[in-house]
């Protein structure tokens, strides 16, 4: 039976702290439940989710599913120039933002020179950047609304309930952005939602950019979803 783990890079092996001890790892080692993991970098909550949707229809042996939330001001669209979906995430304030995805810009740049379909791209690329740059600030400034994104999930995360139930799933959530949602899925610990809070407060995070757990956090947290996991019944 498996365990599938959708999120993003809370949810990955990219980290030394991480390799091997990240709470995924610990749960379905515990549990007995083979890990298929759908995580990636940079991923938005839409996205996350489409990963869990699809997969729920192209494995019939699955026990559980643990959704790991991401920060709700991220946005994920697929470019058929690559043939692969580009993350978008702010950096530190509005004023200063990124495109956040597996290439750095100079990569993206590079992926659409070499893309199949050159016949689409006849103008400069810089300009792609650029052009989806000032797309997604303005989309932050005038259109994010954090509210109506937690009402959105929300649906979202009924619906897979419902479907869970009908399939005998156990389901689990994660939840790591600062404007907390409340649901009987999500792992509380210390009476904390959000995960980003709670690293931060109790200094477990990777270096000083207090951003991704260290090896004591992924194991608190890998208990507190064990235990999460053994009081669900089906």
């Amino acid at each position: 039976m498996k365990v599938l783990v959708s999120g993003c890079s809370h949810s990955i092996r990219d980290y030394d702290a991480v390799d091997g001890d990240g709470y995924f790892d610990i749960f379905g080692n515990n549990v007995g439940l083979e890990l298929q993991l759908l995580a990636e970098k940079g991923i938005s909550n839409q996205n996350i989710l489409d990963r869990i949707y699809e997969s729920i229809y192209t494995y019939n042996d699955i026990d559980t599913i643990i959704i790991q939330f991401s920060y709700l001001h991220r946005m994920s669209f697929w470019f058929k120039a690559v043939k692969d979906y580009i993350h978008f995430q702010p950096s530190l304030t509005y004023q200063s933002f990124e495109i956040e995805s597996w290439w750095t810009e100079q990569q993206l740049l590079k992926k659409f020179n070499n893309g199949d379909d050159k016949k689409y791209y006849d103008f400069d690329k810089n300009d792609i950047v650029k052009t989806l740059s000032d797309f997604y600030q303005y989309y932050l400034v005038y259109g994010f609304d954090e509210e109506k994104e937690k009402q959105r999930i929300q649906i979202q995360l009924n619906i897979l309930k419902d479907i869970c139930k009908q399939k005998g799933i156990k389901l689990i959530t994660l939840w790591f952005d600062e404007n907390e949602l409340e649901d009987e899925t999500i792992v509380k610990i210390d009476n904390y939602i959000s995960l980003h809070k709670w690293q931060i407060d109790k200094e477990l995070y990777i270096g000083n950019k207090k951003f991704h757990l260290n090896k004591q956090g992924h194991k608190q947290l890998a208990e507190k979803i064990i235990n999460k996991w053994k009081a669900i019944k089906k």
